[in-house]
């Protein structure tokens, strides 16, 4: 039986059915569940084997993006989602799922304290929508390392994804935190050109085990060459590699 992936849904989430696409194209099951639904009954996590928290605008971004999101988690699924990440099941935010992971202190390095990671509002103060270039870094994350290599080409062919954000700079408070992400390879991808004001241009870092990936672009909506603005092709496109890649880890 293939792996089956927990997408939260619900309270202003609006990627849901972009993101179980991606994972369905990859040959994954998906159960896509509010998140009122799941705190009624946490025990789903344990009938799935990877956590994926969408993009969108959860709660409105009232106090901040992600904000609300991570405070209910926490209130409610802070022992469950630690129970699960402990199990070394992988895990995805992506976008507004990215802002609510480094609010429950699960990047970069899962529940030690304060990360002091936040994601601050672009420098250029208001919202981005467009197709950004980025490169992407080979390293331990589960979520690239085992992709086939006609993904791994067809990034490095069109190194394209689109980012939609109004609060997506990666700013880390501590210094010190920053130079150990650095150290420990866990950038996953940066901007080409920097486009928000990000701490080293950094668009997707990876926690030390390799298994949860937080990232500002949206790979679910480029799942298709015909969907990119800048180039003229047709056929998959480099939003796959990360599906991809954890379907195959997924099937270990």
């Amino acid at each position: 039986m293939n792996a089956t992936v927990l997408i939260l849904a619900g309270d202003g989430i609006n990627c849901e059915e972009a993101t179980e696409n991606a994972f369905r194209l990859q040959g994954l099951q998906c159960k896509t569940v509010l998140i009122n639904q799941l705190i009624s009954r946490p025990q789903i996590l344990d009938e799935v084997q990877c956590l994926a928290l969408p993009g969108g605008f959860s709660f409105g971004d009232e106090l901040g993006s992600g904000q609300i999101l991570a405070l209910k988690i926490k209130a409610t699924l802070k022992d469950e989602l630690k129970n699960f990440a402990q199990k070394k099941k992988p895990i995805i935010g992506i976008c507004n799922g990215m802002q609510a992971l480094a609010k429950l202190g699960l990047l970069p390095f899962p529940f030690e304290g304060d990360n002091n990671l936040s994601m601050g509002g672009n420098v250029q103060g208001h919202f981005i929508n467009k197709w950004c270039k980025i490169e992407y870094h080979k390293n331990h994350c589960h979520w690239i390392k085992w992709a086939d290599s006609k993904y791994l080409d067809l990034i490095e062919q069109y190194p394209y994804l689109p980012i939609r954000h109004g609060e997506g700079r990666y700013l880390f408070k501590n210094q010190n935190i920053l130079e150990k992400v650095e150290d420990q390879n866990l950038v996953v991808m940066r901007y080409s050109e920097n486009q928000n004001g990000s701490q080293n241009k950094i668009a997707a870092i990876t926690d030390p085990e390799g298994l949860i990936l937080g990232m500002m672009p949206h790979p679910e909506a480029a799942m298709e060459l015909s969907l990119l603005p800048m180039k003229k092709a047709f056929g998959p496109g480099p939003g796959h590699l990360f599906f991809n890649s954890i379907a195959h880890f997924l099937k270990q």
